[in-house]
């Protein structure tokens, strides 16, 4: 992992960011407490409508996965 200054981005592995979410349980560490765990889980759903709804209708909100 590491920082892009040049585009203001983390770069990261797919299987760092797994290994995030499974050791904390959420791939927000930011927030800690219940509360805070609470608006952070209302604040990524808002986010992710709007996102959703700025991709406009060709954006498939669910796409199914399967392994072969």
């Amino acid at each position: 992992m590491h920082y892009d200054a040049e585009q203001r981005a983390i770069c990261l592995s797919v299987r760092a960011l797994c290994e995030q979410a499974l050791r904390h349980g959420d791939l927000d560490v930011r927030l800690v407490g219940r509360h805070d765990g609470l608006l952070a889980a209302l604040l990524g759903t808002e986010t992710h409508r709007r996102l959703q709804a700025a991709a406009g209708v060709a954006y498939d909100a669910e796409v199914s996965l399967s392994l072969r």
